[in-house]
């Protein structure tokens, strides 16, 4: 009788603890988001720093990726879950994944600028018969600047009364073009726009497009990057994806206000920024957070802007209300 409890006293403790075995080993889950190196990636320098807490048992993956395709296929994958992608791309993604792909909200706004050494220059119609130097043409950056050019009065082509377009000089290359006088009028997004007023030789930031479209639009913004995120893993996972949006809005509102922090952080976590520029450009790099719901109106103008210029951009058509998630 004595064996017997003593076996069943055995037994009992066994299963009482394998729980606490299996448990011991668990391995957290991970929410992962996927962002380019450079101007997407200051944010997340915070949010490497501190990890928020997303819910029980879920871990925060961030993945510096080289290429905005990696992104693309960090979301849209077998396990694919968040990202940052520029508006246009993650238009046509959407459309050309039956609603795979959706936005979550805006993560930033206009960040170009025309920078020359004329400081003399104050607006957009003093380019007639200038040639500017622009950069990824096709993108929705490219073609705010074409229909803020033409709102100018003026039109792209050769001639006296037109804006020459030159997409020949990547912006990394357009301090140098401007120092060494190959180009006189650059159009550049940030960082690149800070790195030349801080290498340049007489370089100035004449023009800040966000504001001229500011002035053409009553006021709106105009959405350069979003949030998205794989459709089937927000149906499934709501809380967590609440939970970052609010930890990501928590990080973009301590980077705008606290620039030179943020720098060395970027840094530190090497993200594709020394610390010197990422706090120079913080200031006109547009950081924001905008509900996607809520920046629906703003969107679809800038993407309508794309189709306007070229109708198989944004993948042929503006996105349907599904397109934005309403948290």
């Amino acid at each position: 009788m004595k064996n017997n409890l003593n076996k069943i006293c055995t037994l009992l403790l066994f299963f009482a603890l394998v729980p606490c075995m299996f448990a011991s080993g668990k391995k957290d889950k991970e929410l992962k988001v996927a962002f380019k190196k450079g101007v997407n990636a200051v944010p997340f320098a915070y949010l490497c720093e501190n990890k928020p807490k997303l819910g029980k048992d879920i871990q925060l993956a961030l993945s510096a990726c080289d290429e905005y395709e990696q992104v693309l296929t960090e979301v849209l994958g077998e396990n694919g879950q968040l990202g940052i992608l520029p508006v246009e791309a993650a238009a046509k993604a959407f459309n050309r994944s039956n609603g795979s792909l959706i936005a979550l909200g805006v993560s930033g706004t206009g960040n170009i600028y025309l920078l020359s050494k004329n400081a003399g220059l104050s607006g957009l119609s003093q380019l007639k018969g200038k040639t500017l130097f622009a950069f990824q043409e096709g993108s929705a950056s490219d073609y705010v600047m074409l229909y803020l050019l033409k709102k100018a009065g003026l039109s792209v082509g050769k001639g006296e009364d037109s804006v020459s377009l030159d997409y020949s000089i990547p912006p990394a290359k357009m301090t140098a073009a401007l120092n060494a006088g190959n180009a006189d009028y650059a159009v550049m997004p940030e960082p690149y726009a800070s790195v030349a007023e801080i290498k340049g030789q007489g370089i100035v930031r004449n023009i800040d497009f966000q504001k001229e479209y500011a002035g053409a639009e009553t006021g709106d913004t105009f959405p350069v990057f979003l949030l998205v995120a794989n459709a089937e893993y927000v149906k499934e996972n709501q809380d967590y994806v609440k939970a970052f949006a609010d930890a990501y809005k928590k990080a973009v509102a301590w980077t705008n206000a606290k620039a030179a922090r943020a720098g060395v952080l970027v840094q530190k976590h090497e993200l594709g920024m020394m610390a010197p520029v990422v706090t120079k450009s913080i200031p006109y790099a547009s950081y924001t957070w905008i509900p996607a719901a809520e920046a629906r109106k703003a969107v679809e103008k800038v993407l309508k802007i794309c189709l306007d210029a070229n109708s198989e951009s944004a993948g042929g058509k503006l996105p349907e209300e599904s397109f934005y998630y309403v948290f």
